[in-house]
């Protein structure tokens, strides 16, 4: 078995290349006392132990973290920073204990389904459902539409708003389906249209909420929540956003509005900016609390939300591998996750 040294070992378990950001939160990390290695699921060696994987040389002076290829003793905490089968992850909970986290992936769909389970966030809640049913499409998402009048059809995987789609139903009859990639047209029924998503694909239909508009642009609020150095979830990061593109926010085609816009955002609202940023922290802290609850280990977590002309908050999505924004406007959740790690590490050692 490979020797190790006295610094705890954190180990970041990713699935898909996100090099970029490793090495981004890695040289704002600052304590010096961690080492880290970065592996794969399939690179666990359970039988002696070890992984096989890239020890980081982390040079902040230059800006720089460089890859040392070894076999390493397996890490005192395991940061998950994609998607694993939760078969796999269970296998390292049998390896290392409960010193695994973000060991929970879920889809738009299944989060909505998880989240309409408590009664407080079940009320901020959109409706939604799935638009297939079993090995066809979901016989009761036309009722959906006649019901809303107008909703977003949104791939259950995806992410950074592609492949969205707005549908309305016309006074007409006529179903009009837009799309940031597609443009707009217009079908005689759903059923017209619903058969040129991309197959194989889950999609959740949701319904539509009108919120506040920054000059005649639709918004949403983007809340950055994780567990800190003492174990206790917080407020990484909180900001709105407002849609360049269209109806929805797309990757890069938005702009954002931090707290010291909020008061000009919800003006016309009758409840306070106070109030409602209060609100929007809460149902972000039940969310958090409530995944806790329910026995998953999340410490990393991106919630969408949206403000009505009431102050109403909604959940629209809530993402398990969420990408942070620039710390240079204090989003803590580029760092938060490694902290966390470490006070788990740290937890684990020996007491003397």
């Amino acid at each position: 078995m490979a020797a190790r040294d006295s610094n705890v070992t954190i180990g970041i378990g990713v699935t898909y290349p996100r090099h970029d950001l490793i090495q981004a939160r890695l040289l704002r990390y600052g304590s010096d006392d961690v080492d880290f290695i970065r592996f794969g699921p399939n690179d666990i060696l359970f039988s002696s132990r070890e992984v096989s994987g890239y020890k980081a040389k982390i040079d902040r002076v230059r800006g720089k973290v460089s890859w040392i290829w070894g076999m390493y003793p397996v890490p005192d905490v395991i940061y998950l920073d994609g998607r694993v089968e939760q078969e796999m992850v269970q296998r390292m909970v049998q390896l290392i204990g409960k010193n695994v986290f973000n060991s929970f992936t879920f889809d738009k769909l299944e989060g909505h389904e998880l989240l309409r389970q408590d009664p407080l966030l079940s009320r901020h809640l959109p409706d939604a459902c799935s638009v297939y049913a079993g090995e066809g499409l979901n016989p009761d998402v036309d009722h959906f539409l006649r019901r809303h009048r107008e909703v977003y059809v949104k791939p259950a995987d995806g992410a950074s708003g592609k492949g969205v789609f707005v549908v309305r139903l016309g006074e007409d009859g006529q179903v009009h389906v837009s799309s940031f990639e597609q443009g707009e047209k217009a079908y005689p029924n759903l059923w017209e249209w619903l058969p040129k998503l991309k197959p194989g694909w889950p999609y959740i239909m949701q319904q539509s909420i009108t919120t506040v508009r920054w000059y005649g642009l639709p918004t949403d609020i983007r809340l950055n929540m994780c567990k800190n150095g003492e174990g206790k979830w917080e407020e990484a990061f909180l900001m709105s956003r407002a849609a360049l593109s269209g109806d929805y926010i797309r990757l890069n085609h938005y702009r954002m509005l931090l707290r010291r816009d909020f008061p000009d955002l919800f003006m016309r609202i009758k409840k306070s900016s106070e109030e409602i940023e209060a609100e929007i922290l809460k149902v972000g802290h039940r969310i958090c609390g409530f995944f806790d609850e329910s026995g998953h280990h999340m410490a990393d977590l991106g919630i969408d939300l949206g403000i009505d002309g009431s102050g109403k908050v909604w959940i629209f999505e809530v993402n398990p591998l969420p990408y942070p924004y620039t710390m240079a406007f204090g989003d803590m959740s580029l760092i938060r996750p490694l902290e966390y790690a470490r006070f788990l590490a740290r937890r684990s050692l020996p007491q003397h």
